[in-house]
């Protein structure tokens, strides 16, 4: 697994066998604009924004406090994340992500920039259960 870009536009990399299928999007809306857990932001077009993946799809980090992950979606727990994921590409021995435009939006807002992927974070990724974790080097 790899993370390459920068801190405000990451792609992640994983690799590997059997990842399965591109799961379908859970819950099946952009997360951004979810009242009152996500903040509209009209300014980028519906495009710029990924989708939650129920649990089957998503980035999590440990390191930022709080933890925060993007793609996830655990309703029994309240959780809805208004980061939503970008799927790239998907295959059943790579997977490229990239976060989407609601990842972007609070660097410039938050001098803490927290829920941002910052060198050295320890993160994982799950892919249909399977999980990978590392630290963030940006190359």
């Amino acid at each position: 697994m790899t993370i390459t870009g920068t801190e405000r536009n990451p792609v992640i990399t994983v690799r590997g066998q059997h990842l399965g299928t591109r799961p379908l999007p859970n819950p099946a809306y952009h997360p951004l604009g979810h009242p009152p857990v996500c903040p509209p932001n009209p300014t980028k077009p519906a495009s710029a924004y990924g989708f939650d993946y129920g649990t089957k799809l998503f980035i999590a980090d440990s390191t930022q406090q709080p933890n925060w992950s993007g793609g996830r979606y655990r309703p029994k727990l309240g959780e809805l994340d208004c980061v939503g994921i970008i799927v790239v590409s998907f295959t059943q021995t790579k997977v490229v992500l990239r976060l989407d435009a609601a990842y972007r939006a609070p660097l410039e807002n938050r001098p803490d920039r927290s829920y941002h992927l910052m060198e050295n974070d320890v993160f994982a990724v799950d892919v249909n259960s399977a999980r990978s974790s590392g630290q963030v080097h940006y190359r």
